[in-house]
This record gives structure tokens, sequence and C-alpha cells, in this order.
């Protein structure tokens, strides 16, 4: 298995990030993805397609919804700043 994300948060290998996932959810959380929400930050720099390809990848994985948002905005909510957001 080699990294699967590169510095800027793009997936470089999918089969690598499957993996990954497939550790976090069923070793560390013990979850079932059809019974919860996933949340995915996404890299400004992302495009069309790559979000797509996230998106198909988190549903065949399982996920009962998704939602996908840059981390930016997600920080300033955390900071109590929701009056910036929407």
């Amino acid at each position: 298995m080699t990294y699967p994300m590169q510095g800027s948060g793009i997936a470089q290998s999918w089969e690598d990030l499957g993996l990954v996932l497939d550790h976090a959810v069923k070793e560390l959380l013990q979850v079932d993805l059809s019974e919860h929400k996933v949340l995915v930050t996404m890299p400004m720099v992302s495009t069309k397609a790559y979000r797509d390809k996230m998106l198909q990848s988190m549903f065949d994985y399982g996920a009962s919804a998704v939602a996908m948002q840059s981390p930016g905005p997600l920080v300033l909510f955390s900071q109590g700043e929701d009056w910036l957001i929407g």
C-alpha cells in the first residue's frame, strides 16, 4: 500500500484510499456507514470529475448520505462564525 493522498488532499490511489477507509470505518470506528451520514472535506483545487469520483466511491462504500464542503467554512463554523456561512 502507498500513501493514498498527496499533500494537497487529492487522492492519488483510489484503491489504497479504499483500504484506509475500510480500516478506519470497520476497525477503528466500528460503524456501518449505511446507518450514518458522511461529511467529506474537499480541497479548493478539486475538479468536478474528482468530486464526482469521491461521491461515487463513498456511495459504493455504503454511505447513506454524503455532504462535501471545503475546509474553510467548516473552520469558521467550528469557531462560532456561522453568520459568515451561506
